[in-house]
């Protein structure tokens, strides 16, 4: 009989599934609890996989670079880090890892040194000027772009909610962070439970224009899950 009931209240949660949450109290949410990514991911370790496409005169792809980053990021206390570990997707080698971190120590110790001296007070001014200015991206970010809702989906093992998002390009950015976002659209995975940034895939929508030799060549950029397994530092 347990089992029974069991299998039907399966069932009915089948059949009636949770509905989708309204787009601008959802967004709400999110906006308490996003920062940008540089003080959102100040709290993380994290890998960046970047994809560039290049595209030739006539829009055909000619050639794509695949790069994958560790990411230490910086703060008022501790020196950021960026280490590549793929380039033009081969994996670095041991002795080019090693290269990589030998080249990081020699900037990073005058750098320590500059923010050993620093008193707890220009620290702290230095962390509300962050501050200041992430809720200034953010406002750029929010008012930006036309969102759209798309479903929900499980990203590892937990439900999200999948949002598209393309620029307005009526919209004047007040930073330099807003005027780059005018040329990005992309998808963001937002975990359900507590509206936190799980996943978020960028594209670069208008062509780059390069000159090199007198030619004119384009390029794409496209950013996949960035962020996408975080862990803390403790």
């Amino acid at each position: 009989m347990a089992l029974t009931i069991w299998f039907l209240t399966i069932l009915l949660a089948a059949q009636n599934p949770k509905p989708i949450p309204e787009l601008k109290p959802f967004l709400t949410e999110v906006r308490k609890k996003l920062h940008t990514d540089n003080l959102l991911l100040s709290q993380y370790t994290y890998t960046e996989k970047r994809t560039v496409v290049h595209f030739d005169s006539n829009q055909k792809p000619v050639k794509t670079e695949v790069n994958v980053f560790d990411i230490f990021e910086g703060s008022p206390e501790r020196v950021g880090y960026r280490r590549q570990i793929v380039r033009n997707g081969m994996p670095l080698t041991p002795v080019e890892l090693q290269k990589e971190d030998q080249e990081f120590q020699k900037r990073k110790e005058p750098i320590e040194r500059k923010l050993k001296q620093a008193t707890p007070a220009e620290r702290e001014k230095t962390r509300a000027d962050r501050l200041k200015h992430e809720e200034e991206v953010l406002d750029d970010v929010f008012g930006l772009y036309d969102v759209e809702m798309v479903g929900r989906e499980m990203l590892d093992g937990r439900p999200a909610i999948l949002l598209s998002f393309r620029p307005r390009q009526t919209f004047k950015p007040k930073t330099e962070e807003g005027q780059r976002m005018l040329h990005v659209a992309g998808r963001t995975w937002i975990n359900e439970n507590d509206h936190e940034l799980a996943r978020v895939h960028l594209e670069v929508i208008d062509p780059i224009s390069k000159s090199r030799s007198g030619r004119c060549q384009s390029a794409t950029t496209r950013w996949s899950s960035l962020g996408g397994h975080r862990t803390t530092n403790g």
